[in-house]
């Protein structure tokens, strides 16, 4: 006779179907979009130690940032020297153009812009999620997978990658006109130059678009094909007119050979894991469902171009601050699974890959040192500890030890 206790599997199908049934009640309305980004921003701020307002009493932005916006083509690397952080600045143009035409000057306006970058990040998400799946409850999930990654982080305002990635998110929504694309990409690309290398993914997604008549050949004549593809061409030459015309001199440190062997043997895992933690389990997904319907020639473009784009990333010294810009990966591997899944199954998947991310913390890797975005909720513990230590010393000194320093 078999037992008449509920099987784990039960247990777990129920509490499976009754998250389901809560995350549709949640995303049902008019306003599902916004409730979704609310609860993003609000478990971000909770997972990831709160908001990092910056370090330093001007923000967490060096000055050469605000020198650009006063005058965008000054050659900050003549200043500053060609091996110096800031001088990567001369090329990352959208931003500071941007704020000098609008005459803000403020030193808080970039930390405030990232901000918003970062929230506009997870909204996107949701809206490129509900694009590709069709689906509410997939959409909530997949955002919420990225709040608990390192580009939905709140806890590191630091730099145009938030910009950057922003741009470039919204650049994958499907729908868009192409001259959005075009314009997105080429912003983006003038944020941040990894910007331009992450575009060639987006070039790489349009592979895996529905077989069309003409084949393959007919998916590159498409208009947002050539979008991106324009976009990434405009960039090239603007930067030339600007290192041959304008004399803006390009950068040559932070980079190359020797970082990508440091990386390699120190911040291998975790630079490429913290990338897109729980959004891995698509790409393997998209792999085996590639390779279960015989199609070679698509896993061998989708691990090139993984291989290529990390291997770029790896050269950088700033580590972890590059390999994310492999996000729009996770839309291209969504689309994979979701044509070759039911939508119960796509549904689970999402839900697995937030709670994957969930549960494997936040960090950040930057400058040769790993850094844990404490959880509120462990930040508050841990002071409560340290209080009732304190008292307890007060009362008791005599059998309390006290830590040396």
């Amino acid at each position: 006779m078999p037992p008449e206790n509920a099987s784990i599997s039960t247990i777990l199908a129920r509490l499976q179907n009754w998250i389901f049934a809560r995350t549709d009640q949640f995303t049902a309305g008019r306003n599902w979009v916004l409730k979704v980004l609310l609860l993003c921003v609000f478990f971000s701020i909770f997972f990831s130690g709160g908001i990092d307002f910056g370090w330093g009493e001007h923000g967490p932005y060096p000055e050469g940032y605000f020198k650009k916006i006063d005058h965008p083509l000054m050659d900050v690397a003549k200043i500053s020297g060609l091996n110096s952080n800031e001088a990567n600045l001369n090329f990352r143009l959208t931003v500071p153009v941007l704020l000098h035409l609008a005459g803000i000057h403020s030193h808080e306006s970039l930390p405030i812009l990232t901000i918003l970058a970062i929230g506009s990040i997870l909204l996107a998400t949701c809206m490129v999620a509900y694009r590709i799946t069709g689906d509410r409850v997939c959409a909530c999930f997949i955002a919420l997978n990225v709040s608990a990654t390192y580009v939905g982080s709140f806890g590191f305002i630091f730099c145009y990658d938030a910009i950057a990635i922003c741009q470039l998110a919204w650049a994958c929504l499907p729908g868009m006109k192409w001259w959005g694309r075009c314009l997105l990409v080429f912003t983006a690309s003038f944020t941040d130059e990894r910007a331009f290398m992450a575009s060639g993914l987006l070039l790489v997604g349009y592979f895996f678009l529905p077989v069309c008549r003409g084949g393959i050949f007919a998916r590159w004549r498409q208009p947002n094909f050539l979008a991106v593809a324009t976009a990434m061409f405009l960039y090239a030459i603007g930067r030339l007119i600007l290192m041959k015309v304008v004399g803006l001199s390009s950068p040559t440190g932070g980079c190359g050979g020797g970082c990508f062997i440091h990386n390699v043997g120190h911040f291998l895992h975790p630079a490429i894991w913290f990338a897109l933690k729980g959004g891995w389990l698509f790409y393997g997904l998209a792999l085996i469902a590639l390779a279960g319907n015989k199609n070679y020639r698509s896993v061998g473009v989708l691990l090139l171009a993984t291989l290529g784009f990390l291997g770029f990333a790896l050269m950088i010294g700033d580590v972890l601050k590059s390999t994310v810009y492999i996000f729009p990966l996770l839309f291209i591997c969504l689309t994979v699974v979701r044509q070759n899944e039911t939508l119960t199954l796509c549904r689970t998947y999402c839900l697995l890959a937030f709670l994957i991310s969930a549960l494997g913390g936040d960090y950040n890797v930057y400058i040769s040192k790993i850094t844990w975005f404490q959880p509120l909720v462990v930040h508050w513990l841990q002071m409560g500890l340290q209080a009732l230590y304190d008292w307890l010393y007060f009362v008791l000194p005599h059998t309390i030890p006290r830590p040396s320093t």
